[in-house]
């Protein structure tokens, strides 16, 4: 009997280590999906989130990709993947003309092996990421071309809002002249 009430005192007394224990181990690590977009933070906080998911008629053959690290100086990366060569100078936002700023985005190599998306461009420039943040934010289709064009690459910004909130969320952004979405003016 002593031993059965020992077992039960330790298994009441470890029970609420243990659930401190899984919910930590599940705050260091983030997979979520919104809508269309896909959320990945590791346990160092770098994030990272993608398009993908509803395909706008299965032809858009477009991905867009944000990536951050964690830190308050970490500078966002954008990243556009492709099927066929991209016209940086015709891209829309819900079919209204937007200026990328083609000439601070750079072709990458990383990817010349990859089958299914081989064109990759890239810009580190802030000023350029928050434009393009600033076009996205409550819209619902990014494109390059004609949008009425079955052979345009386009993709759905659905998602994206809270994708971007997590991001600022998991890293301690929010309110902060850093953040992705929910600026403010304190410091990061």
């Amino acid at each position: 009997m002593f031993r059965r009430l020992s077992l039960a005192i330790a298994a009441t007394l470890l029970a609420p280590s243990l659930t401190a224990h899984a919910h930590q181990s599940a705050q260091h690590s983030i997979d979520r999906t919104f809508r269309n977009w896909s959320v990945v933070c590791d346990n160092t906080r770098r994030c990272i989130a993608e398009s993908g998911g509803d395909d706008l008629d299965s032809r858009t053959g477009l991905i867009v990709r944000l990536t951050r690290d964690a830190g308050p100086d970490a500078q966002a990366s954008l990243e556009l993947f492709a099927t066929a060569p991209l016209d940086l100078h015709a891209a829309r936002v819900d079919g209204r003309p937007f200026d990328v700023a083609p000439t601070r985005w750079q072709a990458s190599d990383d990817h010349a092996n990859d089958r299914t998306y081989p064109f990759h461009v890239r810009t580190d420039d802030a000023a350029t990421i928050d434009a393009w943040l600033g076009a996205s934010r409550n819209a619902q289709t990014l494109s390059f071309g004609d949008p009425a064009s079955a052979a345009t690459p386009s993709l759905s910004l659905s998602g994206l809002n809270a994708a971007l909130l997590l991001i600022d969320d998991t890293q301690g952004r929010i309110g902060t002249v850093t953040a992705l979405l929910r600026k403010g003016g304190r410091p990061a």
